[in-house]
C-alpha cells in the first residue's frame, strides 16, 4: 500500500509543482498503479513525466514512484478545500473505461 501523501510531499518538493493528488488505479492484474495528477506552477518551464519520475526515484522506494502523471490545470478540491482524490479517482477510471471501450470498437471494427 502506498501513501498517496507521502508521494505527494516528495514531489511537492520539486521546482515545477504547484499542486499535486495522486490516487491509485487498477492495473488489471488485481495491483494498483501509482498515479499523480500535477499542476504547474505558471511561472516553471515545461517538464516531461519522465523527470518527476527521475526526481520521485531519487526520495521514494520503487514501488511507490507514480507509474503514471498526468498534467492538469487545475484539481478539484471538496467543500473542505483539500484536493478531492475521489474524484480524481472517478475520473481516471471513466478515462480507462473509456480507452477500454475505445479499444474493444476500434478491434471489432477491422
Amino acid at each position: 500500500m502506498v501513501s498517496p501523501i507521502e508521494v505527494e510531499g516528495v514531489l511537492y518538493q520539486h521546482p515545477s509543482v504547484r499542486e499535486i493528488g495522486v490516487i491509485g488505479v487498477p492495473d488489471g492484474c488485481g495491483a494498483e498503479l501509482v498515479q499523480a495528477h500535477v499542476v504547474l506552477k505558471e511561472s516553471s518551464a515545461p517538464i516531461r513525466q519522465e523527470q518527476l519520475v527521475d526526481f520521485a526515484r531519487m526520495h521514494l522506494a520503487e514501488y511507490k514512484v507514480p507509474d503514471q502523471i498526468s498534467f492538469s490545470e487545475n484539481l478539484p478540491y471538496g467543500p473542505t478545500g483539500k484536493i478531492d482524490r475521489k474524484t480524481l479517482r472517478e475520473n481516471a477510471l471513466g478515462q480507462i473505461e473509456r480507452q477500454s471501450y475505445d479499444s474493444r470498437h476500434l478491434t471489432d471494427d477491422h
